[in-house]
């Protein structure tokens, strides 16, 4: 990393993922958050590195007098499937585009609560206001604009296929209310303060405790039909885990497995992107996954994807790197020698801290 005359970084933003340790006793080991931040950089070049790291989700934007100097950070934990994140930022505009919500692929739930400073989302028609303490709820899935002013803020953002009760009808998108919302903000507030206490062996207990808050505290608007649809998707769900293999898996054999029409199976897959769609990104994740297992160090990459019906070699590590920015190849590198699986995709971009926050919401450590 290159150093400037003044001493700060030239960088796009301060990046910490904690040193490269050997396996060990994850008991012991703390549970380092993943940090971005711009405390290092050069003032006039903050604003600039904040919004490439974080215009993968966004746009962002401050009036021209406020770039002279942007004081910002983010510290996120994986939690399974959740991405946990705490935040201190200046007073900014964030813009997420509908073209942008089609092009990422992003519909994660998002929920907020802060701790100073007052957040004023517009989405469509509906203007959402939300102050200290007060559970915010919103989806990536949707455009919106939002002017925060400067404050401390707390983020739990989980993919929308791990609440299936939720994803098959979610509040409506603002401040939630009642007895039940205000217990899940005031578990995000400890959660951000207990996981600094934390070893990496709590978190997949604290990713359980966390998803069952959200599961209890947030209640669902289910109809009868609505709870059909869900069940639906879970049974289709386990069809597909169970034939994963097979490369005849399709829209066709599904609806022979699952014994349901062509329109019902759409239906069930039209929030994933299609069936075709959804298969094939479900495919690249596992092995992606299974890379990243020890256990499976010594069985052949050819034979991962095999295993989770990707049976063209060519074909799938064009599509792998396509979807990570990465060879399978790198990816079992970086587990082998216990390197930071940011940090490779970071490399990948030309640098090592040139990765965005989007690589974080797809699950990229």
């Amino acid at each position: 990393m290159q150093r400037l005359d003044d001493g700060s970084t030239d960088a796009v933003s301060s990046i910490e993922t904690g040193p490269t340790r050997t396996v060990g006793d994850d008991a012991a080991e703390p549970a380092t958050p993943i940090v971005f931040s711009t405390e290092n950089i050069n003032p006039k070049e903050q604003f600039e590195s904040w919004r490439e790291t974080f215009g993968s989700l966004h746009d962002v934007e401050v009036e021209a007098d406020r770039r002279q100097v942007f004081s910002a950070s983010g510290q996120h934990w994986m939690l399974g499937p959740i991405l946990f994140g705490v935040y201190e930022t200046p007073a900014r505009r964030i813009i997420r585009s509908s073209k942008r919500c089609a092009q990422d692929d992003i519909d994660h739930w998002y929920f907020r609560v802060s701790r100073v400073g007052r957040i004023v989302s517009r989405s469509g028609d509906d203007i959402i206001e939300a102050g200290p303490g007060e559970l915010n709820f919103s989806t990536f899935g949707r455009p919106y604009e939002e002017d925060q002013v400067a404050g401390e803020w707390i983020a739990a953002m989980i993919p929308r296929g791990s609440l299936p009760l939720l994803s098959s009808s979610p509040p409506a998108p603002g401040v939630l209310r009642g007895a039940p919302a205000r217990l899940l903000a005031d578990f995000l507030l400890s959660l951000a303060e207990r996981l600094k206490e934390a070893s990496k062996a709590d978190l997949p207990s604290i990713a359980e405790a966390t998803r069952g808050m959200i599961a209890a505290c947030v209640r669902p608007t289910e109809a009868p039909q609505q709870m059909e649809q869900v069940f639906l998707r879970e049974r289709i769900d386990r069809i597909i885990f169970g034939n994963i293999a097979s490369a005849r898996l399709d829209a066709n054999r599904l609806c022979e497995l699952s014994c349901i029409s062509r329109s019902s199976l759409y239906r069930v897959f039209e929030s994933r992107g299609g069936v075709a769609r959804h298969l094939h990104r479900l495919r690249l994740k596992l092995v992606h996954r299974d890379l990243t297992d020890p256990a499976l160090a010594n069985q052949p990459i050819a034979r991962l994807a095999e295993l989770r019906g990707l049976h063209n070699a060519s074909s799938f590590n064009r599509a792998f790197r396509r979807e990570f920015g990465c060879t399978p190849g790198d990816v079992r590198a970086a587990m082998q020698s216990n390197m930071p699986l940011l940090r490779l995709y970071g490399e990948q971009k030309g640098g090592s801290n040139r990765f965005h926050f989007i690589d974080l919401l797809r699950g990229a450590p």
